[in-house]
């Protein structure tokens, strides 16, 4: 870590607690170290379901779906009773190809502008296969590498009934060569005229990404991996799209879980938001980032904080009330740019996570405090709270809790 400057190594240091939390809010999507500390990145275990029981199968938020023509179909599903390991779930590819062609891709990102997916660190590529006992299977397909503009191939095979862990060397293996610097999507593909079964069933589990010589020497320098793994939740997921009446931008989504813009239940926790502001300054101090673009989405996402404060005496039911905030705020682009920031469901007003989301304006005015934008909006957000008004509002309203209710 860059040395930080004394009278500045007080007040930083407290947000070095934020940095615990955020880890822990992204654990899914940091990756793990294996015996030989090989850094493992989980692009899709198949485990996770949503409070509404939809399942998203990519911990990276990126979309997935079923691919099909002339005459080739496929069905996904989630199976909870067939899966690598002890516990967990796989995806169950039910598929056939008497003609044409039919698979099952992923993206690796979580927006639908952006494919650009950084995997140059990565030198394997790993998944677990096998296939169905009663409907059968093919020994061999294809899965694809793709950028955008090119389409890296290579051939399963050996496929049968037992789970078996399929590595390709990303260098070797796959060919031509895509740009790993920019990744877009990954495929499996069953052709009718390479298949050996032309119906079947293909469970697939695990799908992750290897860094095999990103070895740690030391406790810190792993540290230093995870807090920066922590850090990039915070910089790709943010919300940046822009209007003319700000009112979501750098808004955070709540877990990798609801990443992805194909889910309708994409949300954030204004707490979140506040992780979010502390981790820009921690990424800028780091040189993780450069400190003027966390400079500018650090004002464009108090600005959007503040205008939901000024829209609350119009609608408080869908921005909040005495300047205080909704725990989870909605930001589904389906719902419309301009609507996003609003109450999501039936939320509560939060004392507790507006809270945390307040540390997050003050670290970032302190740390950016040269700039008299960022510093008069970290002053005004909590000088527009009314919290005598906030806990008079309703007497039985625990003021120390989590969930303070106001209707």
């Amino acid at each position: 870590m860059k040395k930080m400057k004394r009278e500045k190594g007080v007040k930083f240091g407290k947000t070095l607690l934020f940095v615990g939390l955020c880890a822990i809010l992204v654990s899914l999507s940091i990756g793990t170290a294996s015996a030989e500390n090989m850094i493992v990145d989980t692009v899709a275990d198949f485990n996770y379901i949503n409070n509404n029981g939809d399942w998203h199968p990519n911990n990276w938020g990126g979309s997935f779906g079923l691919i099909y023509a002339f005459g080739g179909c496929c069905t996904q599903s989630r199976d909870i009773n067939t899966y690598n390991g002890c516990f967990g779930a796989s995806l169950r590819l039910d598929y056939n190809v008497t003609e044409g062609f039919a698979g099952w891709y992923t993206k690796f990102q979580w927006s639908p502008t952006k494919y650009d997916k950084y995997l140059s660190d990565y030198e394997e590529f790993h998944f677990w296969v096998r296939g169905d006992p009663v409907n059968g299977c093919t020994s061999t397909f294809k899965v694809e590498f793709k950028d955008g503009d090119t389409i890296g191939e290579y051939i399963v095979d050996g496929v049968n009934t037992s789970w078996q862990e399929i590595i390709i060397n990303l260098s070797y293996d796959v060919s031509p060569q895509p740009d790993w610097r920019k990744m877009d999507e990954f495929t499996i593909v069953f052709e009718d005229w390479r298949v050996t079964e032309q119906r079947g069933t293909l469970y697939v589990d695990d799908i992750q990404f290897i860094d095999t010589d990103n070895h740690y020497n030391t406790d810190d320098e792993f540290l230093d991996f995870v807090a920066k793994k922590a850090f990039m939740y915070f910089w790709d997921t943010a919300q940046t799209d822009e209007n003319t009446n700000q009112t979501s931008y750098g808004f955070i989504p709540d877990t990798t879980g609801n990443v992805g813009y194909a889910t309708y239940d994409r949300k954030s926790s204004i707490a979140g938001n506040g992780f979010g502001l502390t981790a820009l300054c921690i990424g800028a101090e780091r040189g993780w980032i450069n400190k003027t673009e966390a400079e500018e989405r650090v004002y464009k996402t108090l600005l959007s904080h503040r205008n939901i404060q000024l829209k609350q005496s119009q609608n408080s039911s869908l921005w909040g009330k005495y300047g205080f905030f909704y725990h989870f705020l909605d930001i589904n682009p389906d719902n419309g740019i301009e609507n996003n920031g609003q109450r999501d469901g039936k939320t509560e007003v939060s004392s507790i996570d507006t809270a945390l989301f307040i540390a997050g304006v003050i670290t970032a005015g302190e740390y950016f405090g040269y700039n008299e934008h960022i510093k008069n909006l970290a002053e005004e957000i909590p000088c527009r709270q009314d919290r005598l008004g906030f806990f008079q509002h309703k007497q039985t309203a625990p003021i120390f809790t989590s969930t303070p209710s106001i209707d």
